[in-house]
C-alpha cells in the first residue's frame, strides 16, 4: 500500500465550484501549490488526478527566493509527466513554464487550459507543451506565450514532437535546462523504464521561467488518468554525469 503524506491546507482563497481552489504546503520542500485542489491527491511527491467527473484541472507552484528572477542563476528542472489517456480532442494535458510579476495565488488559472489563442490579456508569458489531438499522429507541441500576446492572437509554435509516438499515453522525466544568463532554453525527454538514451533535444529561446504548471481536460473515463511528479526546479546545476556508451559499431578495416 503507498503511503500517503498528510497535506496541509494553508489557505482557502475562495471557492470556484468546479475548481476548489486553494493553497497547499508540500511538506518535503515547503512549495506553495494552487490550483483546483479538490481534484488532485498528493501521494508521497506525486500529483494525482483524482476527479469526480469530467471537467478541466489545473495547478502550479513558483520559486520564491530572491534569485528566481536573476538571469545570471540559469535553471534546471526536472519533472515526471504521466497522461494515461489517449489524446483526443477532448482529453489533453499541458505543461506550462512561465512567470508571474505578482506573488499572490490567482484564483483563476495564468496560463491556458485549452484553445489555440489568448482568451484574456491575463496570461503569464512563457509556454507550454501540448498532448493529446484527435488521431494517432498528434504530436507534442511546443507552443510560446509572448509578453505582447493579447486576447485573440494564436500561440506560436515552436516545435512539433514525436508525431503518434505518445498517441496511446505517455509517462517520460522531462529536463529543462538554462544556462546561467542564456536566453536559451533546452528540453529533452527521457521515457520511464526505456532502455536506451533520451529523445533528442529541443531549444528555443524563452525567458527564465519562474514557475512551473500543470493542467489537463478529460471525460468521465479519464477522471484518475494523469501523475505528475516535480523532483526538482533551481537554479542551474552542472550536469556532472558522465556519458555512457549505448551502442557502439565497429565498420571494416577501420582503425581507432
Amino acid at each position: 500500500m503507498r503511503k500517503r503524506k498528510k497535506i496541509q491546507a494553508l489557505a482557502c482563497l475562495m471557492c470556484l465550484g468546479w475548481s476548489g481552489l486553494e493553497a497547499v504546503a508540500q511538506p518535503d520542500d515547503g512549495s506553495i501549490w494552487h490550483g483546483s485542489m479538490s481534484q488532485w491527491e498528493q501521494i508521497e511527491s506525486t500529483w494525482h488526478l483524482n476527479a469526480t467527473e469530467a471537467g478541466q484541472a489545473w495547478l502550479y507552484t513558483c520559486l520564491d527566493n530572491v534569485e528566481s528572477t536573476n538571469d545570471s542563476m540559469g535553471r534546471s528542472v526536472r519533472l515526471r509527466w504521466a497522461p494515461s489517456f489517449s489524446g483526443s480532442n477532448n482529453n489533453f494535458s499541458r505543461l506550462h513554464f512561465f512567470s508571474l510579476s505578482e506573488s499572490e495565488a490567482n484564483t483563476t488559472p495564468p496560463f491556458p487550459i485549452s484553445g489555440w489563442t489568448a482568451s484574456d490579456n491575463a496570461l503569464a508569458p512563457g509556454s507550454f507543451l501540448h498532448l493529446g489531438r484527435t488521431g494517432n499522429q498528434d504530436p507534442l507541441e511546443w507552443r510560446q506565450i509572448l509578453d505582447s500576446t493579447a486576447a485573440g492572437d494564436a500561440f506560436p509554435v515552436l516545435h512539433e514532437m514525436q508525431p503518434g509516438l505518445f498517441a496511446e499515453g505517455m509517462d517520460v522525466w522531462l529536463e529543462w535546462a538554462q544556462l546561467p544568463g542564456d536566453s536559451i532554453a533546452t528540453l529533452t525527454l527521457e521515457p520511464v523504464g526505456a532502455d536506451g538514451p533520451s529523445i533528442p533535444v529541443y531549444t528555443a529561446l524563452h525567458p527564465l521561467p519562474t514557475c512551473i504548471g500543470l493542467s489537463v481536460q478529460f471525460t468521465t473515463s479519464n477522471t484518475e488518468a494523469l501523475q505528475f511528479q516535480l523532483e526538482q526546479m533551481t537554479a542551474f546545476i552542472p550536469d556532472t554525469v558522465s556519458p555512457r556508451i549505448h551502442q557502439t559499431t565497429w565498420e571494416g578495416d577501420t582503425v581507432l
